[in-house]
């Protein structure tokens, strides 16, 4: 009965849609039904002891992005090592791809658990992890080693892993005791970086040392830290610690674009979506209110069923989604310098900034964008896909005809999704963007969005299942392991690529710098597929899949991934 009822829901949630401009779509609550685990499963969530639906590892198998039976942890992990991504008692996480078991990407030594038959690595006896145990890095990280990957093992034990007095759920540098932020993400943290801003002015000569377009007299006057780009006068900060919701890494599911109570235009309650992205098998909710940064400071933020990223909409005459923020970003939108000013200020704080249903506000953004051609290289991702593709095909396809030129141009920007959620049933979820992440934190998460390692894909609608799943990786060394996976880079020559989709619907289709090279089509609606195509990767290119369904079929586009790169 429940069930019924969610989806007669959902289907007056569609009409709504069909109804709406881009940024004002309702939301939605799915059934539970047997979609796919919010850990990369790729098994029924049907609610039983035996899966886990929500990521919590409550079955006993933690995540690791194995794609696989979250019941299988003991007796049937397909690596052999009983450790299913813990990172503890050798299981290694720091993506190497060897050791015990690398889950950089989840690829393993020997048999991996996300459904490779390959190594994902350099191998045990060719260590290149850069560890202290063969004289890479060393146990003890120096000042300089900040970036969150480059900390080699992420281990977040208790609250504050490494003592630094900031806990987990905000540290972006988890194992090193010196530094929490690197805002300019040149490898060296705040506290030891001599130009934290990454302006070229050295910190004792820069009259606004942290970038936060607040000089440093004015901050000492007004008695907030002239060197954290998040402590801002009379803005307040977001400080509260979610802490961690999971601590293993693995493909998270989220939807990154959702408004509640606070933007002008919803009456959705913050607390509502808890028990919604948990229906709709949710591991996280970027929660982005129109030009205001109020919900984090809700009593219902503070709680871990699910992940808030704390977020906002920004803009006027076009709109742009910030992730990450610890204060409020505003700006006056019809001046490109102050543009500017907002967007590096919450890339200071650490935000990730993206830009929304550009179809939809192409005039705007297209003027933006030529008096100030240096934002585009400000961009981290771009929304791709907003709600349910079939009700703005107007507004998508110009979005990713504008990402696949950026990419042409030679720029690296992740494609995400986000259902534009305004009310509790309607198109959360939908899309939904998974995410690769060391661990379902803030910064966890983050990190895994601007690297790239980020898919887009769609549920059926009406029922709720089967989101196709992802794994696109690379060997570009014809040595028989698919060691790059999305955002990475491989050098320009021979490849083999391997596609493999869990849950297929419609054709599979191979682009290169925005051209079809490969179509695959020979499958049964919901069957996995895997296949495997060798190309020359001339310098510079870029590959990324998609999925689209028959053009009759309301859902559309049911699958687009972010792109795997070739160097010079």
């Amino acid at each position: 009965m429940r069930d019924n009822i969610f989806r007669v829901l959902f289907v007056f949630g569609l009409f709504l849609v069909a109804n709406a401009c881009s940024s004002d779509a309702p939301g939605d609550l799915p059934a539970d039904g047997d979609t796919p685990a919010a850990d990369g499963d790729i098994v029924d969530s049907d609610g039983s002891a035996g899966d886990e639906q929500n990521g919590d590892s409550v079955d006993g198998d933690t995540i690791d992005g194995d794609q696989a039976d979250a019941g299988q942890a003991d007796d049937d992990e397909a690596d052999g090592d009983g450790l299913n991504g813990d990172p503890t008692d050798g299981d290694e996480l720091d993506g190497d791809g060897s050791d015990s078991d690398a889950v950089d990407g989840g690829v393993a030594d020997e048999d991996p658990p996300d459904g490779n038959t390959v190594d994902g690595g350099a191998g045990d006896e060719d260590e290149s992890d850069g560890d202290a145990a063969d004289g890479g890095v060393p146990e003890v990280y120096p000042p300089e080693y900040c970036a969150y990957f480059l900390t080699g093992e992420v281990e977040l034990v208790g609250t504050d892993a490494d003592g630094d007095g900031v806990p987990n759920g905000w540290d972006h540098c988890p194992n090193n005791p010196y530094d929490w932020m690197d805002t300019d993400r040149d490898g060296i943290g705040n506290n030891s970086d001599p130009d934290l801003d990454g302006d070229g002015v050295p910190n004792d000569e820069d009259s606004d040392q942290d970038g936060d377009g607040i000089d440093d007299a004015t901050e000492q006057d007004a008695g907030t830290d002239p060197a954290d780009p998040s402590s801002i006068p009379d803005l307040p900060r977001l400080d509260l610690d979610v802490g961690v919701l999971n601590p293993n890494p693995g493909w998270y599911q989220g939807d990154l674009h959702v408004h509640c109570e606070y933007s002008h235009d919803s009456s959705a309650p913050l607390a509502g979506y808890v028990l919604a992205a948990q229906g709709a098998e949710l591991d996280f909710l970027a929660i982005t209110d129109h030009r205001v940064f109020e919900a984090p400071f809700d009593p219902a933020w503070d709680q871990q069923d699910v992940l808030f990223l704390p977020g906002i909409e920004w803009g006027g005459p076009g709109h742009a989604n910030i992730w990450g923020l610890r204060t409020d970003n505003v700006a006056v939108y019809e001046d490109v310098d102050d543009i500017r000013r907002a967007w590096r200020k919450a890339r200071m704080q650490g935000g990730v900034q993206s830009l929304n249903h550009y179809g939809a506000e192409q005039d705007y953004w297209n003027w933006v964008f030529a008096e100030a051609p240096d934002l585009v290289d400000a961009l981290d991702t771009i929304e791709i896909w907003n709600q349910v593709w079939i009700f703005v095909t107007g507004t998508n396809e110009p979005s990713v005809a504008l990402w696949e030129k950026f990419m042409n141009q030679g720029h690296r920007i992740a494609a995400v999704g986000g259902g534009d959620s305004h009310m509790l049933v309607g198109t959360l979820g939908s899309p939904t963007t998974v995410v690769w992440a060391e661990s379902l934190t803030v910064p966890g998460i983050l990190h895994g969005i601007r690297s790239g390692r980020t898919y887009v894909t769609q549920a059926d609608p009406l029922v709720f299942t089967g989101r196709p799943l992802l794994d696109f990786r690379v060997d570009a060394d014809g040595d028989g392991v698919f060691e790059a996976m999305l955002g990475d880079e491989v050098p320009p020559g021979e490849i083999t690529l391997q596609l493999n989709v869990q849950q297929a619907k419609g054709p599979l289709v191979l682009i290169r710098n925005g051209e079809e090279i490969a179509r695959f089509s020979d499958h049964t609606t919901g069957s996995d597929i895997a296949h495997t195509f060798v190309d020359q990767a001339p310098p510079g290119a870029w590959y990324r899949v998609q999925m689209r369904e028959n053009a009759l079929e309301i859902s559309g586009m049911r699958l687009m991934s972010s792109a795997i790169y070739v160097g010079q």
